[in-house]
């Protein structure tokens, strides 16, 4: 995959040194794919591939998040992604040939209403449902349906989420 010039400015700057919170989320803001209104990126979060990566309105995503793209990285409305979350859309595939060079990409899709804890990391092919929540340290290897709560390595349903009304 042919990359572009701001994707290689983006790494050298955000790695090589450190800007100012309203700096980098308007760095980010500008290389996203999309990116609605009310979205904050706390310190330290990293973007991989930006032009891959759609945010929706009133998300926030929490210190030290990486979100790496490649693959279509889609985060619905009013998300909190705590600290330390890792989001991929890529791997490399097991064939017993050599890895290098040799991505493979999978669109993850969050849907609206999703609360994702500290320090969970979401595999690529990933799809979470509407108002659902993600406990801190899971590891998502398999989608998640709307309105449950999931836990654990790998991540299973551990709970319903009560229904109180539509989010607007």
């Amino acid at each position: 995959m042919k990359r572009s010039i701001l994707y290689y400015f983006g790494l050298i700057l955000m790695k090589g040194r450190s800007l100012s919170t309203k700096s980098f989320n308007e760095y980010y803001k500008r290389h996203l794919a999309s990116c609605g209104i009310d979205v904050l990126l706390y310190s330290g979060v990293t973007i991989d591939c930006p032009h891959t990566i759609f945010i929706g309105n009133h998300t926030h995503i929490g210190e030290n998040c990486h979100l790496r793209g490649g693959g279509r990285l889609v985060i619905g409305d009013w998300c909190q992604i705590a600290n330390h979350s890792i989001i991929i859309t890529g791997g490399h595939p097991i064939d017993g040939d050599k890895y290098y060079g040799k991505g493979t990409f999978k669109d993850v899709t969050i849907g609206n209403n999703v609360w994702i804890a500290s320090g969970v990391i979401i595999l690529p092919g990933v799809e979470i449902g509407d108002n659902s929540v993600v406990a801190a340290g899971a590891v998502v290897t398999k989608s998640v349906a709307e309105n449950v709560v999931v836990a654990g390595v790998p991540a299973r349903v551990i709970m319903q989420v009560p229904i109180k009304g539509k989010i607007t």
